[in-house]
């Protein structure tokens, strides 16, 4: 069947890579359109906030041009953005620098470290914007295909998320048909990101996945599910020997010491745990949400800690209760039971109190209490509240 002349050029336009351009110069956004508009849908912005902005809000984008020097956010700022997002595609976007500094090795140095995909110094040529938007926008679209249709995660050799979903949901499966228990694991590495170049921060999360690959069983899988973040599904293992094993990988973990400049950086690694005994039904959905619990109350009390909430068998007479189905599922603490249990400000004015004890069930619910206020500080005041 022959295409008519507008619906051909309506394909191509539909078949062009997206390129975002961002400078503050009129003259250099001139100069990319008028030698990338026939071959690129673009898009150009004249500072840092509107071109993230745009990648924020536009996941066609495939290649980011930016200059460094710009007003509201330069292209350092673009580009901590950019590789410290938590949105994979938008991590994993190649970020080309086009500069007036190219000579200056500092400048180019802090460029790489920033985590930059390429630089292009000014005055540039037609044909060198041209060749390296083709390069990278091509092996971003090839890079992209294979993400489709593979389960493991490039950077690590781990199983990537789509690769986690597919794989808790078989061993979940597994346990149910067996009447076998399971435990899944959720380890963080606080920070990472926060005080490490994009680059130097990959480096420690891929020894970090050595590590753990080499102390878990074939039956066990290890995934990176986020930036910084990995999950292990352990099926048939007990409860205690996750717990053990656990507190074992977060101290080897943690004795990680990475060169930063002239001093050492510390890794600080927070793990929880979900774990469900022989003969519960436990769904993927379910044992997840329970693990991200116990992990958040692990980054509450800090760097080492290790936190496990685990599924109870309901009764035969609560099948009949929904409120005594809804207390069977975890362990953990719930808001109501943390109101009944102690205040905050009570407990505040009894420290220090002669005879006064706090157990630890009274203890977690005082965390829990406290978690939406603690979700909203930055990570200095975290330090500052964990400090003796």
């Amino acid at each position: 069947m022959a295409v008519k002349g507008d619906e051909l050029s309506t394909q191509l336009q539909k078949s062009k890579v997206r390129v975002l351009v961002c400078d503050d110069s009129k003259i250099v956004r001139l100069t990319a359109k008028k030698t990338l508009a026939e071959r690129f849908d673009l898009l150009l912005v004249e500072d840092g906030e509107k071109g993230w902005e745009a990648i924020c809000s536009d996941n066609t984008i495939q290649v980011v041009f930016t200059d460094l020097q710009m007003p509201n956010l330069d292209g350092f700022g673009l580009l901590e953005r950019i590789r410290n997002s938590d949105d994979e595609h938008i991590r994993n976007m190649p970020v080309i620098v086009i500069t007036g500094s190219g000579d200056n090795e500092a400048i180019q140095q802090r460029i790489v470290e920033a985590g930059a995909t390429d630089l292009i110094s000014k005055p540039f040529k037609s044909a060198t914007l041209i060749a390296r938007c083709e390069a990278h926008s091509s092996y971003r679209q090839t890079k992209k295909a294979l993400e489709k249709v593979t389960t493991i995660d490039a950077g690590t050799g781990t199983l990537n998320r789509q690769g986690f979903d597919e794989q808790l949901d078989r061993d979940c499966s597994f346990v149910n048909r067996h009447g076998a228990s399971i435990a899944l694991v959720l380890l963080e590495l606080e920070g990472l990101f926060d005080q490490l170049s994009a680059r130097n921060a990959e480096v420690v999360v891929k020894q970090v996945a050595k590590i753990l690959m080499k102390s878990l069983r074939k039956e066990d899988s290890l995934s990176r599910v986020g930036q910084a973040r990995f999950s292990i599904v352990l099926p048939t293992a007990g409860c205690d020997s996750v717990v053990k094993l656990v507190q074992r990988l977060a101290k080897k973990v943690n004795s990680l010491k990475i060169k930063k400049g002239a001093s050492l950086f510390d890794v600080h690694s927070m793990a929880g745990i979900a774990a469900a005994t022989k003969g519960q039904n436990v769904t993927p959905g379910a044992l997840l949400e329970l693990a991200e619990q116990a992990l958040e109350s692990a980054l509450l009390i800090g760097p080492g800690e290790v936190q496990l909430r685990t599924f109870e068998a309901p009764s035969p007479e609560a099948q009949t209760s929904e409120v005594q189905i809804s207390e069977a599922l975890s362990t953990e603490v719930t808001t109501a039971q943390a109101d009944e249990a102690c205040s905050v400000d009570a407990v505040l004015a009894s420290l220090g109190s002669e005879g006064f004890e706090l157990d630890q069930a009274q203890l977690d619910a005082l965390v829990m209490r406290l978690q939406p206020l603690v979700a909203l500080m930055t990570q200095s005041q975290k330090q500052c509240l964990l400090s003796p």
